[in-house]
């Protein structure tokens, strides 16, 4: 009896750490999205105007900053 409530919680310990690697790979791929998502906009932008597009570079390289100290 003992054994089987042991074998049911290092079940649940794996399932457990397996949920948290899924949800590590959706953030990186959520960041990655974003950051492309940017950089279309931006290059969208610089077809429109020169100036908005050093802004949004601007913004860009923050963002890709903060983005490495979150993840």
């Amino acid at each position: 009896m003992g054994v089987n409530i042991l074998k049911i919680k290092k079940e649940r310990v794996a399932i457990f750490k397996q949920e948290q690697l899924y949800q590590v790979f959706l953030l990186r791929i959520h960041s990655r999205r974003l950051q492309q998502s940017i950089i279309d906009t931006c290059w969208h932008e610089a077809k429109q105007s020169h100036q908005s597009c050093l802004m949004g570079a601007g913004a860009l390289e923050l963002f890709s900053f903060t983005l490495k100290l979150i993840v």
